[in-house]
């Protein structure tokens, strides 16, 4: 019997140690929480003070920048819907015919600008061996000028719309070494130079 309770006692005087211990240990993690707590009030504040000072400054300084509203309408808006306004009417056709005037003329002809419409039977040609290059020559010339109403020199300047792969090809190297024809008659004896073979006329 009497080492029972002495086996008591000793577990009693054990938990009480533990339970002692892990309350200092809670005591010292309370202290340094609210030490924690207190540093982040005190920077709360700080910021609400250093918010506080900004926005007086602000204010102060938007002050002294805004002008002074001095214009009679704005002062006393009141006094002045009454008052007539005087409407010369010579000025206001003067004006209108100024403005008139300086308006710009619609006739303006756009410079080198060559924008084909769309369709379905715009000649092209793109050097291949079975196509006949005299034909799309014709093809070319007549479109452009009853179409597009195209000069000669226009549709040298917009030919390269009209070709594709080869003979694009061939239209940029001469563009790229800078011997593009003058006009449209030189143009025609390089183009059936080049693309025109005795066997196709056979």
């Amino acid at each position: 019997m009497g080492s029972i309770l002495s086996e008591v006692d000793t577990r009693i005087t054990t938990s009480r140690a533990e339970t002692q211990q892990e309350i200092k240990s809670l005591e010292t993690t309370i202290a340094s929480k609210d030490t924690m707590l207190t540093q982040v009030f005190g920077n709360m504040q700080s910021l609400t003070t250093g918010l506080h000072e900004l926005k007086d400054l602000f204010t102060n300084h938007h002050t002294l920048q805004s002008p002074t509203l001095r214009h009679p309408l704005l002062n006393n808006p009141l006094s002045n819907i009454a008052a007539p306004i005087q409407v010369n009417s010579s000025h206001l056709i003067n004006s209108s015919a100024a403005m008139s005037y300086e308006l710009p003329p619609t006739n303006v002809q756009p410079m080198n600008t060559i924008v084909l419409p769309p369709t379905t039977s715009l000649p092209t040609f793109s050097g291949k061996y079975t196509e006949r290059p005299r034909q799309f020559l014709i093809r070319v010339e007549e479109y452009a000028r009853t179409v597009n109403s195209w000069s000669r020199e226009t549709l040298l300047r917009g030919i390269s719309q009209f070709l594709k792969d080869d003979a694009f090809e061939w239209y940029c190297q001469l563009y790229c070494t800078n011997t593009t024809p003058v006009d449209w008659n030189q143009f025609v004896v390089r183009f059936l130079a080049q693309f025109h073979l005795p066997i196709r006329a056979a």
